[in-house]
Order: C-alpha cells, then sequence, then structure tokens
C-alpha cells in the first residue's frame, strides 16, 4: 500500500534514529530526484556511508570485500 504510516515504529525508531520518516513508505528511485535516501543504517553518522546507491560504498561498509 502506498502511503502509509506504521506509528508505533515511527515512534520507536524515529525518534532515536532521529528520522521521522521511519515506518512509512518513500518513493525510492534516483536520490537525487526523489530526495529519498536509500540508507541501510538507522545510525544518522552512518547514513552516508550505509546509502545502497553508492552500492560499492554499501558493500564496503557492512564488511564486504568483493
Amino acid at each position: 500500500m502506498n502511503g502509509s504510516i506504521k506509528p508505533w515504529e515511527s515512534l520507536f525508531l524515529g525518534l532515536p534514529s532521529l528520522d521521522p520518516l521511519v515506518g512509512s513508505d518513500k518513493a525510492y528511485g534516483n536520490g537525487r530526484e526523489t530526495g529519498n535516501p536509500f540508507y541501510t543504517s538507522l545510525k544518522p553518522w552512518n547514513r552516508e556511508a550505509s546509502d545502497m546507491w553508492d552500492f560499492p560504498g554499501f558493500l564496503r561498509f557492512w564488511g564486504w570485500r568483493l
């Protein structure tokens, strides 16, 4: 369902991760066009390093040595 919000997930994960969009659907596509990052770590200081749009950097962040 597009546009759905999970209020408990937003409350319990959104507040500590400082991301009010946790728990809601996002439009993914080119990050420059949509404005939505595709990070895989909820820690604010790791968001850029864990961004899946930079797939080689994402793999290095999670310890994959391919």
